[in-house]
């Protein structure tokens, strides 16, 4: 049999537990503050904070409130529904899965797959990586300098975009099968001139070309040559991804000035050019150069 002093202080210890609780229960509703100084982001205190640099910020499943701060950032929301503030900077921010809302900032941001967005200069797609290209309009993410383009049908991405180059190729019937056409896209050599461009590109051994004439693309101008390789594997200089071309290869190179620097477009057959120019020029009369 329990004494009355055991009950007691059992009697006495339940009391003080409930009045710890009732005492403690306001303080833990309190936000800590911690908390506090996190930054709001559309209405909501951020989950994730970035700094003043470049950063890459992925989400979680859950619904996450991003806060990029300045520098150019990468932002990727991933799963849930996620709110945005990219800040300052250049940004690239892709919602994910979910209803995502963002807020791009100063500086020109692209932004994809979010349902609601402000202040995002760009909202095209990427050009795919590989495969068939639907009709549309697309903008490269990696090449410099950026362009956005309109891609007709019977197009495919012959070699993924890089920083210095990326390859289109048309008409293609099978996979595995050289496409009749190739369109080059090549920013290695940008710090030469046009002329000097030109030079390098007619000069290789192993070409013959013409004289050149002038040229347009995007509203940027320049010039342009028709060469036809005239010996096996022709490698030319100063071209991303070691650019080479067979005996016969027909090629009209044009070399343009995109705000002083020098893009070149390369056109190649796989055994005649005329027949497939005018499918190359009407793709290259939507290209839009990008800051």
């Amino acid at each position: 049999m329990r004494s009355k002093f055991t009950r007691a202080r059992v009697a006495a210890s339940a009391l003080a537990i409930v009045a710890s609780l009732v005492v403690l229960a306001p303080a833990a509703s309190q936000p800590s503050a911690a908390t506090k100084t996190k930054p709001l982001c559309l209405g909501k205190r951020a989950t994730i904070v970035g700094t003043g640099a470049a950063d890459l910020l992925v989400g979680t499943r859950r619904a996450d409130v991003i806060v990029a701060l300045g520098g150019r950032d990468t932002i990727k929301g991933a799963g849930g529904n996620d709110r945005v503030c990219a800040g300052g900077g250049d940004d690239q921010v892709e919602g994910g899965s979910g209803a995502d809302a963002v807020d791009g900032g100063p500086g020109f941001d692209t932004c994809r797959t979010t349902e609601t967005r402000r202040g995002c200069e760009e909202t095209r797609p990427a050009l795919p990586s590989g495969g068939v290209i639907a009709p549309g309009e697309y903008v490269t993410d990696i090449f410099q300098p950026a362009l956005a383009l309109r891609i007709p049908a019977g197009w495919h991405v012959e070699h993924r975009e890089t920083l210095y180059t990326f390859d289109l190729g048309f008409g293609r019937q099978q996979i595995g099968e050289p496409a009749p056409i190739v369109l080059t896209f090549d920013s290695l050599a940008s710090s030469q001139s046009i002329d000097e461009t030109i030079a390098r590109l007619t000069s290789v051994a192993g070409v013959t070309a013409s004289a050149p004439g002038p040229a347009t693309v995007g509203g940027a101008s320049g010039k342009q040559v028709f060469l036809e390789v005239t010996e096996d594997n022709v490698v030319f200089p100063g071209m991303a991804e070691h650019y080479n071309a067979g005996k016969g290869t027909p090629i009209r190179f044009t070399a343009v000035n995109v705000v002083g620097r020098t893009a070149t477009i390369a056109v190649a057959g796989e055994t005649e050019l005329d027949p497939f120019l005018p499918k190359a020029d009407e793709l290259l009369q939507t290209v839009v150069w990008r800051r």
